[in-house]
């Protein structure tokens, strides 16, 4: 079976040249980043943390000072590289004695992931504003001119039949402006630890 390079090659220089090799040092320290990079975004897994709590890891005391030294994750030029910001999370709950005794319990871990599969499910980005497009007032900022109401009837009638209207009152948003944190239970709730 062939071997597959788990190191890239560095890319080719701007002139189209070929970029010269890295050196057994630099190629080292790359296998280490990624390797380690990868370990703790493992631990964004319920299940993972399970696994290593069944094989006794988590009362290891070797393991739990390489999960100690791990916390240089959180510093601002390591953090860009982390796609699961979960696992920084959990690398903080490993610190604590009932976080690590209660997983082993199944249920926990189930509710884990149900608390996190529901963050997912329901988390969103507000996009920005487009320049080009009007923002919405704020209804108490706005200054009754004494406009009737038959008035304001007819040009919400006006904006519907034009197709300007969207039918939500002004100054709010479409679904009511509920966030995507009401019914939602959180981590701290689960795990029965304070957020940090």
């Amino acid at each position: 079976m062939q071997q597959f390079p788990t190191i890239l090659p560095p890319p080719p220089l701007p002139d189209g040249s070929e970029a010269p090799a890295r050196s057994a040092e630099k190629h080292a320290n790359l296998v280490r980043f990624q390797s380690e990079l990868e370990f703790v975004q493992c631990l964004a897994h319920p299940q993972y943390l399970h696994e290593l709590s069944i094989q006794g890891y988590l009362s290891k005391p070797p393991f739990l000072t390489y999960l100690e030294y791990l916390e240089y994750w959180r510093s601002p030029e390591y953090v860009k590289f982390i796609t699961y910001p979960t696992c920084l999370v959990y690398l903080t709950l490993l610190q604590t004695e009932l976080f690590k005794s209660r997983l082993n319990d199944m249920g926990f871990i189930n509710e884990l992931i149900r608390v996190g599969t529901r963050h997912h499910e329901t988390w969103r980005v507000e996009k920005p504003p487009s320049p080009e497009a009007p923002t919405e007032e704020d209804p108490s900022q706005t200054i009754d001119h004494g406009a009737d109401d038959d008035e304001r009837d007819d040009n919400d009638a006006n904006e519907k039949k034009n197709g300007e209207g969207d039918g939500a009152p002004r100054g709010r948003r479409k679904g009511g402006g509920q966030g995507h944190a009401k019914g939602r239970s959180s981590l701290s709730s689960v795990t029965g630890i304070p957020p940090v």
